[in-house]
């Protein structure tokens, strides 16, 4: 998983940190994040694992339905910016595809048993070779 931050105090610092925390894993782990070549702007990753495997380095234990918290604590404005998700292993059941070709666009739309993206249009969208599937 990759987080990001931007804050513009720390332009020029080569890192920063934030604390990841899971239901499983309520200790957590604090992650490092390195400057991109945005100024102010930091990113790293955390590898989300099974909930039985045992603790590493850039890893977080999860199992379905866990919530995940990501904490950065911004000095110049005292306080601890979160932002959270929840774990959903089970994938959604994708059913009655249907496509919908046109001259120069194409729509395809199903049925999936989550609230995630149900369609998708190439219209107004310029493609060299195949087209590519938003990422839901």
């Amino acid at each position: 998983m990759t987080v990001e931050v931007a804050d513009s105090d720390l332009t020029g610092l080569a890192e920063a940190a934030v604390r990841m925390v899971s239901t499983t894993e309520p200790a957590g782990r604090t992650i490092p994040l390195y400057e991109t070549t945005r100024r102010g702007v930091f990113r790293g990753t955390v590898s989300l694992v099974g909930s039985n495997t045992p603790r590493a380095e850039g890893e977080l234990r999860v199992r379905s339905g866990d919530v995940i918290r990501a904490e950065y604590e911004d000095l110049s404005r005292s306080c601890i910016l979160t932002a959270t998700g929840r774990v959903e292993t089970i994938p959604p059941v994708i059913s009655q595809v249907i496509s919908e070709p046109e001259y120069l666009s194409a729509t395809v739309r199903w049925t999936t048993s989550s609230r995630r993206t149900r369609s998708w249009s190439s219209a107004n969208r310029r493609c060299s070779g195949a087209p590519r599937m938003p990422h839901c």
